[in-house]
């Protein structure tokens, strides 16, 4: 019980910190078009510009060519849709990693930042043509679209309403013509790709650009072209601030003005949040809440995983040396759960969808597990085993982003039901795995089998019988689902052998022990290498055979850090079962 209050008193503290975040930079919670998502304009900021340039604000030295000081996203975003690309083509933002590329390029090896104007040099004079030059060459062509307040479709339209007025077409003529010739829904499309803020009202779902509010259209009782009506989702009146306010901040665009049309928008805003913007099939999509947009604006605006690390390392220390690290291991479970908590109160479905949200679920499972024993060694294991998995999360750069979920995946109930047991599986397993190894690092030190090494013996077992509870009724469930969604039950598909070997591998093990074919060091080295075949099911189906109907789960890279952590496991468990079989009986 005090948990859950402790829990509750922190998840209710983020939120006050998260408009705490909010209230001094009124622009940080303004509804963004991103990336099929609609995020606050902070978190879409810091995701442009990790898209790019690797990270989520201005280096220190480089927030002189970029002229913005705080070397917020935000602040590059706002200034790059106001005025355009132009005043940043030198400045280093575009980020490769490379050498293959910065060789075919001509680039300088050692240098991992470079500007637009050298880079569309660079490409002019480079005759290959790669995969990761055609990024490159998209990333920089986005780029150079940023036109600012020069709106190249209206200067068409204003040639073509000029050229017809010469030829003294009939305003009935001209409204015609002019409306084949410039569609007024593909002109507000094209008037801005960054801070899409205004929802418009033809499509469910599209928003364009403030830079909309300075389309034009003919009005054939006047004679000559007129700012555009009300094309949002807002009220007339609504609709009349906003072009007021944005006219006032381009005009003079300061801070002050900047907080002003922020606060029109966010107000605006009000109107529409939480409404539903598309239905079908007794399903609907909502827009987001105020609180929901509060919520990602905190997430993206601090380090959680890096404290959570942080806390579990300091766990395990005091786990180690005293009873003391309990306190500080659950701290480290709370604020982990709140992660979790926030991803999928911002999501509205379990974070399960994709690599980095299970690698932060994973050791979640391993550490919640690890409190059902009483035992500090366990404990000490399932923060071991979470500072591991969440560093290696870190390394490995993941796409951290809120996305909504594959269509594929577009189920609450089978995503709770199947992916959950399935992927908690790993974590159950992850402990027992943890467990071996202590067991087995023990057992080359001590040359017997102690009484604390008899009791981590029955905790491998309990987890192992654990772990399989989970993965086979969920991997069954998980046929019902692909009868239910592809119409077959089982197929052979990589990710369902893999999951058939990875339980074959456990249930081998637990009945080899049951039937004393083994004793604990044969149980301690099941889990050991139970877990490379489970491994091989979470992140080898996806990223190095990358086959199969799994396809929303398919990423690349770390691929030789892999190969390296089983190299060191079978190096690792062949060491110990060469010293188990030098020790007499």
């Amino acid at each position: 019980m005090k948990t859950d209050v402790r829990f509750w008193i922190l998840f209710i503290g983020m939120l006050a910190l998260g408009g705490l975040v909010d209230a001094s930079e009124p622009f940080n919670e303004v509804p963004v078009s991103y990336q099929g998502r609609f995020r606050p304009n902070d978190a879409a900021a810091r995701l442009w510009l990790q898209s790019i340039y690797h990270r989520d604000s201005i280096k220190q030295e480089h927030r002189e060519p970029f002229a913005i000081p705080s070397g917020k996203a935000s602040d590059l975003l706002w200034q790059l849709d106001l005025r355009g690309h132009t005043l940043w083509d030198d400045a280093p933002l575009f980020w490769i990693k490379s050498a293959a590329l910065k060789n075919a390029l001509s680039l300088d090896l050692d240098r991992s930042y470079f500007s637009y104007s050298e880079l569309t040099i660079a490409i002019k004079k480079s005759p290959q043509q790669t995969d990761d030059l055609l990024a490159l060459q998209q990333s920089l062509l986005e780029f150079s679209r940023l036109q600012g307040n020069i709106l190249t479709q209206e200067k068409a339209l204003e040639s073509s309403w000029k050229k017809l007025q010469e030829k003294h077409a009939s305003p009935k003529e001209t409204a015609l013509s002019l409306d084949m010739q410039h569609p007024l829904q593909q002109r507000l499309s094209a008037a801005g790709s960054l801070l899409k803020v205004l929802p418009g009202r033809y499509h469910p779902g599209e928003w364009f650009s403030l830079h909309a509010l300075r389309v034009q259209v003919y009005d054939s009782r006047k004679g000559h072209l007129v700012p555009v009506d009300n094309f949002t989702l807002y009220p007339d009146d609504v609709f009349a601030a906003i072009r007021s306010s944005y006219a006032a901040w381009t005009e003079e665009p300061s801070p002050k003005r900047l907080d002003a049309l922020a606060e029109t928008l966010n107000h605006a805003y009000g109107t529409i949040a939480g409404t539903p913007y598309l239905e079908a099939k007794g399903k609907h999509l909502l827009y987001p809440t105020i609180t929901q947009l509060k919520i990602e604006a905190a997430y993206y605006h601090y380090p959680w995983i890096t404290v959570v690390i942080a806390l579990y390392s300091l766990a395990c220390l005091g786990l180690i040396l005293s009873r003391w690290g309990s306190a500080l291991m659950a701290a480290a479970f709370l604020l982990h759960t709140c992660v979790l908590a926030m991803r999928c109160y911002i999501l509205q479905r379990p974070p399960v969808s994709n690599m980095f949200e299970t690698v932060v679920y994973v050791p979640w499972i391993a550490v919640l597990i690890s409190f059902f024993f009483s035992n500090r060694i366990i404990k000490a294991a399932a923060s071991a085993a979470a500072i591991v998995l969440l560093v290696i999360l870190q390394l490995a750069d993941l796409n951290n982003s809120l996305d909504n979920v594959q269509a594929v995946l577009d189920s609450q109930f089978w995503l709770i039901i199947h992916v959950l047991m399935v992927v908690g599986s790993y974590g159950v397993f992850l402990l027992s795995a943890v467990l071996g190894h202590i067991y087995l690092g023990m057992y080359l030190y001590e040359r017997k089998e102690t009484l604390p090494m008899q009791a981590i013996s029955k905790m491998i077992l309990q987890t192992m019988y654990l772990g399989v509870a989970l993965l086979i009724p969920g991997t069954i469930l998980g046929g019902v689902w692909a009868a239910e969604s592809w119409g077959r039950f089982w197929d052979w598909d990589p990710k369902e052998s893999w999951a058939f070997i990875s339980s074959c591998v456990y249930v081998a093990c637990i009945h080899a022990y049951r039937f004393h074919h083994i004793r604990s060091f044969g149980l301690a080295v099941g889990a050991v290498m139970g877990f490379l075949a489970i491994s091989f099911t979470w992140y080898g189906v996806n990223y190095i055979l990358g086959t199969g109907l799994h396809s929303y789960g398919f990423g690349s890279g770390g691929e030789i850090y892999y190969y390296l952590y089983l190299v060191a496991e079978i190096l690792f468990v062949s060491i110990v079962a060469n010293g188990k079989l030098k020790v007499p009986s």
